[in-house]
């Protein structure tokens, strides 16, 4: 079963110390990679979806119910985090340090599942490929859950091999927890465990009698459900809903399908992301598996009229996905290059070549079409099924990385066979193969930009940085990160605005007021600019321009709760007391719990009734208690 293109003596060589081998590189390399990354700024201070899981975490760790925001994203690497916390304090070191060795068992796994089928040096030659390979020494060090993703998958690999050829039930026991924990960690996984199954029980039908198959399957499947029916039934207690998949797959749906997919999925945090996300709000729509709901009937609606725009932005996904270069979703691994001399080895582009991607894809397609009969199912299952559940939605290089693991297999199998050919001398077929290699890295290395590498992440950094300080109190330490992120990229609309929200906690008004015009300058369109803008004035007495501020807010955006609010209060400054009551009632349509839009309302009404109005007025909108008409100061 073993024998490969290797000489026949090869495959019974003394591999023992292969499997520690690749342990202990794979572990040193991303402990190597943690100390020199570790002047990095985010490093611990992670930011993005790494800051939501710790805060998700932080409350888990707490006992403080985390609501419908613990399943708005996958529970499993939140609730790691939140154990972890709870154990042994929250400590960014040991946490990075427990995921690399995740990973290092991650790939002495796949050493092991391509033991089974091909030789020790093959296997050897796929597991160090694995613990050299830089996106995942990258991903794994990252507070997220892409190592852990890698890890089941890995597992799955192993098991799924292990237990076609041993009948040991703890193998299948073992399958279907590995599979439940992925499908916890990334639900696409969840596809490749329930196809990898169906496969598998056809093979084992063709060796034992298909009742002998069926119970053994049935193991893997009762222990997916037990993993699964915890989580769906505190999802169930906190919401309402029985679900597996988390609330997020409406608007991950979407984001890659609609007429302007480019867009959305380059759509950045802060106003871009917000009005994606505020849209079901704008509808009337506010719970959070409605709201997936209603990106789910965008995209129907969106596939039924436009099945050609349909199609072409899957085919334009597709090429994305086998692109060789790591395309960035919210970071950018090819920025955290400039703090890792490890990373900067094992990580790089060249023009449209990325490393090293661009050489693994050529590998393993080679070692797919050399061996395909003895390519493990679970390998197929992977190579087949997982990308076509990325590439429906969106495509990033983070959630490509979950595949690397079933390609090192035939990667590994395909480098060894070209070895063979180039030591016995066949000149011919190494020629051909390297053509074929040649074109395969070509059509992986296209020459096109796409919108997602167009993006400033540096700066996008030190903005998000900057706002997790002042988001913490800390304004006056987030103004270097702004100045910072502004210093690179002079108009990144949400460093403007954020640097104008911590000048007014700083009590700087002028400041403030100055870079929240620049932002509403840069971006006219975004309602939200225009509404904070408006604060401004109001707290500086500037009646006339907050009105003018809020009423251009309403025009580019309705059903906001507050905007009406302001306006009114505004209103009142001008003492056009009429006006503002009617805009304290629209606040009230939006938002019936308004209790100071309602005690505004209800004053402003008795007081025209009674003609006893106030003739001028002074507001002070960071000190707003329960202002009343014959509150002000004439």
């Amino acid at each position: 079963m073993r024998q490969d293109s290797e000489k026949p003596g090869d495959d019974r060589r003394d591999g023992r110390h292969y499997p520690l081998i690749v342990f202990l590189i794979a572990l040193l390399v991303r402990l190597i990679y943690l100390v020199s990354s570790s002047g990095n700024p985010a490093f611990f201070d992670p930011v993005v979806d790494s800051n939501t899981y710790l805060d998700l975490a932080r409350k888990v760790a707490s006992g403080n119910a985390a609501g419908t925001s613990l399943f708005w994203q996958p529970v499993f690497y939140p609730v790691f985090l939140a154990a972890v916390f709870r154990f042994f304090g929250e400590s960014i070191w040991l946490i990075k340090i427990i995921q690399a060795v995740i990973g290092a068992c991650s790939c002495l796994l796949i050493f092991q599942a391509a033991r089974r089928v091909f030789s020790a040096r093959t296997a050897l030659a796929s597991g160090l490929m694995m613990a050299l390979y830089g996106p995942l020494i990258f991903y794994e060090s990252e507070l997220l859950g892409e190592g852990w993703a890698v890890f089941w998958s890995a597992c799955m690999i192993y098991l799924f091999a292990r237990a076609q050829e041993e009948d040991h039930p703890l193998y299948f026991m073992a399958l279907g927890f590995c599979g439940g924990l992925g499908t916890l960690t990334r639900p696409p996984l969840l596809i490749v465990f329930v196809f990898g199954c169906a496969g598998f029980a056809w093979a084992l039908s063709r060796r034992m009698e298909f009742r002998q198959a069926l119970i053994r399957l049935g193991l893997a499947l009762i222990c997916f459900a037990i993993v699964l029916h915890q989580p769906a039934r505190i999802c169930r207690e906190q919401t309402g809903r029985y679900l597996l998949l988390p609330s997020s797959s409406g608007i991950n749906l979407y984001i890659g399908n609609n007429k302007d997919w480019q867009r959305t999925v380059a759509a950045r945090p802060g106003y871009e992301w917000r009005r994606i996300y505020m849209m079901p709000r704008s509808a009337g729509v506010t719970n959070a598996w409605e709201e997936s709901s209603y990106y789910q009937k965008l995209v129907h609606d969106y596939v039924k009229a436009e099945p050609g725009l349909f199609l072409k932005g899957l085919a334009a996904k597709t090429v994305r996905f086998f692109n060789s270069r790591e395309l960035p979703r919210n970071i950018d691994i090819y920025l955290f290059r400039k703090w890792s001399p490890v990373l900067s080895v094992l990580v790089w582009k060249a023009g449209p070549f990325g490393f090293p991607f661009g050489l693994l894809l050529p590998l393993a397609v080679l070692g797919l079409v050399l061996h395909w009969r003895r390519i493990p199912p679970a390998v197929w299952a992977f190579v087949l099924l997982y990308p076509a559940v990325i590439i429906l939605y969106f495509v990033s290089g983070r959630y490509r990385i979950l595949l690397i693991p079933a390609l090192m297999i035939p990667a590994g199998s395909g480098l060894v066979h070209w070895v063979n050919l180039i030591a016995a001398g066949n000149r011919r077929r190494t020629a051909g193969l390297a053509a074929g290699f040649a074109v395969l890295m070509l059509l992986t290395s296209l020459p096109a930009r796409f919108p997602e590498e167009q993006v400033n992440f540096e700066a996008e950094l030190y903005r998000s940085l900057g706002f997790q300080l002042h988001e913490r109190q800390a304004s006056a330490e987030a103004i270097p990160f702004y100045e910072k992120a502004l210093e690179l990229e002079p108009d990144l609309v949400t460093a403007l605005n954020d640097m104008s929200n911590a000048l007014t906690a700083l009590g700087r008004p002028r400041e403030a007021l100055a870079f929240q015009q620049k932002a509403v300058a840069v971006n006219p369109l975004e309602a939200g600019l225009h509404h904070n803008l408006g604060l401004l004035y109001l707290d500086e007495g500037r009646y006339p321009e907050a009105e003018a501020a809020f009423r251009e807010a309403l025009a580019l955006e309705t059903g906001i709760p507050n905007r009406n609010f302001y306006l009114a209060l505004s209103l009142m400054g001008r003492q056009r007391w009429e006006e503002a009551s009617e805009f304290c009632a629209k606040e009230l349509e939006i938002n019936p719990e308004h209790k100071l839009a309602r005690e505004l309302y209800e004053e402003i009404t008795k007081s025209v009734a009674s003609g006893d109005l106030p003739t001028g007025m002074r507001l002070n909108i960071r000190g707003l208690g329960t202002l009343k008409p014959q509150d002000v100061h004439p």
